[in-house]
């Protein structure tokens, strides 16, 4: 519920409006009242309200002074004027630089509703901005927002929380490529997710009706789950008060990095005890396979990495331990001169994209082994990236992943990877959903009357809510507002 500050030193007019603010505006609420503008300001800094509502004539501090000195304070603050026709021209230059709105008297109940109407969806939209902020810095462990701020940006008295993830965890270098996604501002469940394939669920206590939302989450990860691919997912089982979320998100993420375990579906609860088997410290002998390397002996090399990821694979080691290992070993061979080449990148997409340790391993092996990626001249590369481009934009409709690409096209994922990075400027996943959204802009340009969830499947969403989501992450505005767009503009066309 939104805050309103009333100002005005006349006891009749203050009680008219306070009285349609609480008869008339539901989404609104009186948190206090002042006779003046100096005392209006000092309430203003202790309840930062999200709505003045002034008079214009007051003693010590007047309507405009109020609103103008709030403006510089707190620019986030919603101001309105009541202004008498007499006072109107007084008060004009205020309303026109657009310090405040105004209400001219006598005011009408009808006039409040209308205009705080107005002032909700501003709201609605500033808010919706300010959460998603927060959400975004507060995953990252960043940010130092107060408890009064966290309970306006969640106004409900208990959350329940989880998160899942489609593969492995997100790519380090993927930050610049990959935008965050946001539930629609309409949604009463928020979701948040660092890209594409990841869902973070904060769910009001009052939306389950009674339901166990342990329950209620095992229907939404049922309902996510594709072929080819696997989802860790992490419950907090009990509710949680908002200002608690800063601490809750941390455990969430932190436990999630702990448990993905390549190619392996799982559900487990936040408040399980870390340190399990797989996450003890192991000390790995890589000599023999660093021998292998040094003598170029591209059947040792398979052995020894079949060997390794088998043994990792029955320890359940997760992929944070795996990748660590790996990213040791290339480094330590390059720094030996053993390896001509340590692309970062391409390691950090393998682990990103895989879906079985069986797949890493190889391409891992494909690195390692001399010439175990067939050189290809440069024209043909490019040739080769523009025929996927073209595969991907005639069967988007249908489910691709980049393991499906490489089977396609007889090529290593640790080749896809370098060609994407070289001729897309971002990873093949970036790249296929930027292709995607695309398309689906296209297609709604071309038929602005066609249904959202028609248009996603099109470009191979099965569920429009993610698909909305995922559409408004790339191109700030949702689908449906999108045709909305483009139905005005063909209507107008046809006049």
């Amino acid at each position: 519920m939104y805050q309103v500050l009333v100002v005005d030193d006349e006891p009749a007019s203050l009680k008219h409006i306070c009285n349609i603010i609480r008869n008339r505006c539901p989404d609104f609420k009186v948190a206090d009242t002042a006779r003046n503008g100096q005392i209006a300001l000092q309430k203003a800094e202790e309840e930062q309200p999200d709505v003045i509502i002034s008079d214009v004539m007051m003693p010590l501090m007047n309507g405009i002074e109020l609103v103008s000195e709030v403006k510089k304070r707190w620019p986030e603050i919603l101001s309105v004027i009541v202004s008498g026709y007499s006072d109107f021209e007084y008060a004009k230059g205020a309303i026109q630089s657009g310090v405040c709105e105004y209400i001219l008297k006598p005011v009408r109940p009808s006039d409040i509703e209308q205009l705080m109407e107005s002032l909700r969806q501003r709201l609605d939209e500033l808010y919706y901005e300010k959460r998603n902020s927060f959400l975004k810095k507060a995953s990252g462990g960043t940010g130092n927002t107060g408890v009064q701020e966290i309970r306006r940006l969640f106004p409900e008295d208990l959350y329940y929380a989880a998160i899942y993830r489609k593969n492995g965890l997100p790519s380090r270098f993927s930050k610049g490529y990959s935008a965050d996604l946001y539930s629609m501002p309409q949604e009463k469940i928020i979701i948040y997710g660092r890209d594409e394939m990841e869902a973070l669920y904060l769910c009001p206590e009052n939306l389950l009706n009674g339901e166990s939302f342990v329950d209620y989450f095992a229907k939404v990860y049922a309902r996510v789950k594709e072929e080819g691919a696997f989802y860790t997912a992490v419950v907090r089982e009990e509710p949680f008060q908002p200002e608690g979320l800063p601490g809750i998100l941390g455990e969430l993420y932190r436990k999630l990095d702990e448990s993905i375990v390549i190619g392996k579906d799982q559900i487990v609860t936040a408040g399980q005890s870390a340190g399990c088997p797989s996450l003890r410290p192991g000390q790995e002998d890589f000599s023999m396979l660093e021998y292998y390397v040094r003598k170029k002996s591209a059947h040792g090399i398979e052995g020894e990495i079949k060997r390794l990821f088998g043994k990792w694979e029955a320890e359940v080691r997760p992929q944070v331990w795996v990748e660590e290992k790996i990213h040791y070993l290339f480094g330590h061979l390059y720094s030996k001169g053993n390896l001509l080449e340590f692309n970062e990148f391409v390691l950090d997409d393998i682990f990103s994209e895989a879906v079985s340790m069986e797949e890493v391993a190889k391409n891992i092996q494909m690195l390692l082994i001399p010439g175990g990626e067939l050189k290809t001249a440069g024209d043909r590369r490019k040739e080769e990236y523009e025929e996927i481009l073209q595969y991907l934009d005639e069967h988007l409709g249908e489910s691709i992943s980049a393991q499906l690409i490489c089977r396609q096209f007889a090529m290593s994922q640790t080749t896809l990877s370098k060609m994407f990075h070289k001729y897309g400027n971002s990873p093949f996943s970036v790249c296929l959903t930027r292709i995607r959204m695309e398309k689906a802009r296209s297609i709604m340009n071309e038929n602005p009357e066609i249904l959202v969830k028609d248009a996603a499947e099109r470009v191979g969403y099965t569920d429009q809510f993610y698909f909305s989501r995922v559409f408004h992450s790339a191109l700030g505005i949702s689908p449906s507002e999108y045709l909305e767009q483009q139905s005005g503009r063909s209507r107008s066309l046809d006049k």
